[in-house]
């Protein structure tokens, strides 16, 4: 779904729904391989790539960083040991 949103960005200028990738320059069709490699790339590094995080994640996160509390290094590491 996602390389059909890029395909559309890079055509929505010279024909929109109508375009063909066989109308695409060989810049733009270039353009157009890339974004999909750089796009799957992403995906397979990071599999959350694209997702939203909850609101209620969010608002967690904000509180958080706008907290002065701090747990130091060394107590999360024993945490995790």
């Amino acid at each position: 779904m996602k390389n059909i949103i890029i395909f559309h960005e890079l055509t929505e200028n010279k024909g929109g729904a109508n375009m063909k990738v066989a109308d695409l320059s060989i810049d733009e069709f270039k353009e157009l391989i890339g974004k999909v490699i750089e796009e799957k790339i992403r995906e397979l590094v990071d599999p959350d790539y694209g997702l939203e995080l909850r609101e209620d994640f969010v608002h967690a996160l904000e509180n958080s960083i706008a907290s002065e509390e701090r747990v130091p290094f060394e107590d999360v590491k024993k945490d995790l040991d």
